[in-house]
């Protein structure tokens, strides 16, 4: 019994762990989408993030990376949030999108 309900507390932790690093990725991908496009060519390659829902993970971090694709005008920015579970284990969840200088329309 004892077994059972310490591998259930591991698994609410990490579903809550994992909660936490979904609302983060969401929560930065609305604010890439609503910044500009220079501004998010200014972040560089590779920069970090941090908001409220990655202060919750235990050593929660977030990153951007941003690379050119199909163009200059065009990036691909990938959000990876990492943190370290309840067991010591490195974990990680990422997100992809596209941003581009003239917008979804191309205009």
């Amino acid at each position: 019994v004892g077994s059972t309900l310490d591998a259930g507390i591991f698994a609410a932790t990490d579903n809550r762990s994992r909660l936490y690093a979904t609302n983060a990725l969401r929560e930065e991908m609305e604010t890439i989408r609503r910044t500009s496009f220079d501004t998010v060519v200014a972040y560089g390659a590779s920069s970090a993030f941090t908001n409220d829902q990655v202060t919750h993970l235990d050593s929660g971090s977030g990153t951007r990376g941003i690379v050119d694709s199909f163009g200059a005008d065009i990036k691909k920015v990938t959000l990876t949030v990492s943190w370290t579970s309840r067991r010591g284990q490195s974990l990680n969840q990422s997100i992809t999108t596209y941003v581009s200088r003239k917008g979804l329309n191309g205009s």
